[in-house]
């Protein structure tokens, strides 16, 4: 079977399905292993349980108490984002398959830096786009250092969260990097259970030029809902571009997301 391509796939059903897989690589979000959501209609709402209730001891046929755990739910509307891109129909026609999908990865990794760069934000919700995350997540004050992150993943395994990743801006990593211990050797090891990774207090590193500069997010990434509609779409069109002999890629999806429990999302800010 050919891999996927324009000149092999030039249509709807199979690309959608390539740009979901894309959206899951190139998302330094979903690449953390937010929680993912596939959306079919124009929204969801997804039941949250805010504490585990109680159970108690109790003695043989007495009667056992209730103690149900509260709840909520969310809400997820998926908003639109999308990207074009030019092609002529020479290079359609001519160019390898392989050359042709870097348009592909192009396109789905447009889409999956916006969606980070809108989540790791503080931008207020409005009519087109969702808010971002970081003004809801639960705020710590501390350098960017080694002390600070094990702090912060401490306090999330305080309240039974696994802090497993954690996100910075690449000059940050950097910085991170260059520390090193009285021999010499770099703090910031390489995670021997991932291949390429690093990580802290067993927390993996991803860098990520969506965050600021001297903000740092600890999580347990189960605790980041990330919702896309299922109908992410690439459609093509000559029409607009014949007089130019070309065509026109365009990529669109709908995406929303929201946090479960704050106190697992622990956002690190310099003083």
């Amino acid at each position: 079977m050919p891999a996927l391509g324009l000149n092999s796939t030039l249509g709807t059903t199979d690309w959608g399905a390539f740009i979901l897989e894309r959206l899951r690589t190139e998302s330094a979000l979903l690449k953390a292993g937010a929680r993912y959501i596939a959306i079919t209609g124009k929204s969801m709402v997804v039941p949250r349980l805010l504490d585990d209730g109680s159970a108690s001891w109790v003695d043989e046929l007495q009667e056992i108490p209730s103690d149900a755990p509260d709840a909520d739910t969310i809400t997820l509307t998926p908003k639109k984002l999308g990207n074009v891109v030019t092609l002529s129909n020479e290079s359609i026609a001519d160019a390898p398959v392989s050359e042709l999908d870097l348009v592909g990865n192009s396109l789905a990794r447009s889409v999956a830096v916006a969606i980070d760069a809108r989540v790791f934000s503080t931008a207020v919700e409005t009519a087109i786009a969702p808010p971002g995350l970081l003004t809801s997540m639960t705020a710590a004050v501390g350098p960017v250092s080694f002390d600070s992150i094990i702090s912060a993943i401490g306090s999330i395994e305080a309240i039974g969260g696994t802090a497993s990743v954690v996100f910075a801006h690449p000059n940050d990593v950097t910085s991170l990097r260059l520390i090193k211990d009285t021999g010499g050797r770099p703090l910031l090891q390489p995670d021997l259970r991932a291949a390429g990774a690093e990580s802290i207090s067993g927390a993996r590193v991803i860098s990520t030029p969506s965050l600021p500069i001297g903000t740092v997010v600890i999580c347990d990434p189960k605790q980041i809902i990330l919702a896309v509609r299922k109908s992410v779409e690439v459609s093509f069109s000559a029409h607009s571009r014949f007089t130019a002999d070309a065509v026109v890629a365009r990529v669109t999806a709908r995406a929303t997301w929201a946090l479960n429990d704050a106190r697992g999302v622990v956002k690190l800010e310099a003083a």
